[in-house]
Order: structure tokens, then C-alpha cells, then sequence
């Protein structure tokens, strides 16, 4: 997909960014478009200092492009998150339709970037498939057991992990699967992120450790210690606990108020997989319990008020629980 980006439209991100070093914003921003084509913020570093080696762009604003490539990183990996799984065939199929031994122009650069982007998000769901055992594995609580009381070393697993994968990208979709499981707490789902963009940036550097031209590497070294790595883990390993009440209360669990009795935790395609099955089946369990809790409250309430309206309301919680259970023997 890159390849057929630098091939087809290469000119033109090479105009977007000399047209967006002008300042330090602008730099920002074009390093943020730049990177969402490319798909890698290594790849923009990597170009951008492909160009500071020829003299065509100034350190400030290399350095200002280099941000906005990792804040592009982060808000790709949150789009990926979402279940793309049904567009990876569609693109695959597009970018093989379109393709021809006898085209010119442009039209094979778009069918390789069909194609690469198809096979990425193929990647990305046999990935999430590949560690959806792993989250309910009774082994991997004790492996993540002292990463939970050492934060330092689990920012360095998470940045070596990274550096095997190769891309900061993959290792945050992957954190973020394995933070599905009760093992892994939403603190330590923080330093592992901060270990991957550490990580991440220690790609480049590595790359262009060998490279002569002072100009380059400076830009590698930047980014080593720029606000999305080092210095962002030195602000906010302090703050991880206070982020993550933050962060709870921003994005609560989603329970569909208007139909409480629709199934949260029955996954459909957890059926092939039993024991992630039946872990499901047991959450749904204690969510219906929650909802008895709830009833014989509501019930100690109406012997002391005498409240019709409260009868009406636990007699609705009667068959809400009464669907759920339904809905478990089914499942």
C-alpha cells in the first residue's frame, strides 16, 4: 500500500509536505494527512528524512511533522479498532478487478493500494481472532502478574514487543485486544501503549542509526524524545490512575437502556470457541443478577412506602430478567 502511494502519488505528498513546512502548525498538520495515507508514522519519518538529508526541510518543521505522523498513529489505531473485517474482501476483490498488465498511470498504484489496504485489515482481524483465546487463557494472569506492580518493566516489554513487530500500529491494536481481558487492568493497558509508542519511535532511530548526515538523525533522536514517547510516559506514569477514572467516565460500558433484555455479552461468534462461550454466558449470568439485586431493593422499597408505582417497575425488571435467562439457555 505504501509502495503504491509513493509510486502513484508520491509528487504529491512531496507538494504537500514543502507546501505544509511553511510553520510549525502547518508542519503539524501535513505530517497528520501524510501518515494517514501512508499508514505508518515510520514511513513518513522515513521519508521526511529522506528529504532532510537532501537539504529540503528545515529541522523545525521535520520535527513538527514527526508529532503530527504520531498523533496520526494513534488516531488510525483508534478507527481500526472498529470490526472492518467485512471491507478487507471488498477491497481485495476491487484492487484485483482494476488491475491490468497493460495499465498505465496510476490505476495499478491504486489497485496495490486496494490490495495492501485490504490485506491490512485482513491482518488486523486474523490478529484480533488469533488473541481472543489468549483473553480468557487462566495462564495469562500469572505472566502478566508483575507487570502490574512494575510499570517501568512493563513499558520496556511493551517497547520490545513493538520493536519485534515492527510497527507501533499493530503493537497497539494488540494491546488493546489483550485489554479485553479481565487480566489485564486499564492501568496497565496505559504503560503498555506508552511502551509501544516508545517502541515505535525506537524503529526509526534504529534504522537511521548508521546514517552520517547529522541533519537526519537529528530527527530520529527528536522523535526518541519528543511529548508522544519518553516525555509523554514521564507525565503521565504518575497520572495513569487518575486517566484511567477519566477515561471510565467518558466512555461507559454501553448498556441499551430503551431494551435492557438484549444479550451484552453473548458473542455469536464465540459459539466455535466454548470456553470463551461459556465466560460470556457466566458475565451475562451476574448481569442478570444484578438486575434481581436491583428488584429485591426496589422490593424492600415498596413494603416501607407503599409505592405503585415502584410494583410496576419491578414487575418490567421481572421480565427483563425473565428474557435474559431465555436468552443464556439459548445461547
Amino acid at each position: 500500500m505504501r509502495r503504491g502511494f509513493l509510486r502513484g502519488f508520491g509528487a504529491y505528498l512531496k507538494r504537500v509536505i514543502s507546501l505544509g513546512t511553511k510553520n510549525r502548525f502547518t508542519s503539524f498538520f501535513s505530517g497528520i494527512f501524510v501518515t494517514f495515507f501512508l499508514q505508518s508514522s515510520t514511513a513518513t519519518i522515513l521519508l521526511i528524512s529522506s528529504f532532510a538529508k537532501n537539504g529540503l526541510i528545515a529541522s523545525l518543521a521535520a520535527l513538527a511533522i514527526v508529532i503530527g505522523a504520531d498523533l496520526s498513529t494513534t488516531l488510525i489505531a483508534r478507527v481500526l479498532v472498529l470490526d472492518l473485517s467485512l471491507l478487507s474482501p471488498i477491497l481485495i476483490i476491487c484492487g484485483f478487478a482494476i488491475y491490468s498488465d497493460n495499465a498505465s498511470g496510476s490505476r495499478n498504484h491504486i489497485s496495490n493500494i486496494l490490495i495492501g489496504l485490504g490485506l491490512m485489515l485482513l491482518s488486523l482481524t486474523l490478529l484480533r481472532e488469533s488473541i481472543t483465546p489468549l483473553t480468557n487463557s487462566e495462564t495469562l494472569p500469572y505472566i502478566l502478574a508483575p507487570l502490574e506492580s512494575d510499570h517501568l518493566i512493563a513499558i520496556l516489554a511493551a517497547a520490545l514487543i513493538t520493536w519485534l513487530m515492527h510497527s507501533s500500529l499493530a503493537a497497539v491494536l494488540f494491546f488493546a485486544s489483550l485489554s479485553t481481558s479481565t487480566a489485564v487492568s486499564l492501568d496497565l493497558g496505559f504503560y503498555l501503549i506508552l511502551g509501544a509508542n516508545l517502541g515505535g519511535a525506537i524503529i526509526p532511530f534504529a534504522q537511521m542509526l548508521k546514517e552520517k548526515n547529522a541533519h537526519v538523525r537529528r530527527i530520529t533522536v527528536g522523535n526518541l524524545i519528543i511529548a508522544f514517547n519518553i516525555l509523554l510516559a514521564l507525565i503521565f506514569m504518575p497520572l495513569i490512575s487518575l486517566l484511567a477514572k477519566i477515561t471510565e467516565k467518558l466512555i461507559p460500558d454501553k448498556i441499551n437502556e430503551s431494551a435492557p433484555h438484549h444479550p451484552v455479552f453473548l458473542d455469536e461468534k464465540a459459539l466455535d470457541t466454548p470456553i470463551i462461550a461459556l465466560a460470556g454466558a457466566a458475565r451475562e449470568t451476574l448481569r442478570m443478577a444484578e438486575f434481581v439485586e436491583t428488584m429485591l431493593e426496589q422490593t424492600i422499597l415498596t413494603f416501607q412506602k407503599n409505592d405503585a408505582k415502584l410494583v410496576n417497575k419491578i414487575r418490567e425488571t421481572d421480565d427483563t430478567v425473565d428474557k435474559i435467562y431465555d436468552n443464556i439457555k439459548l445461547y
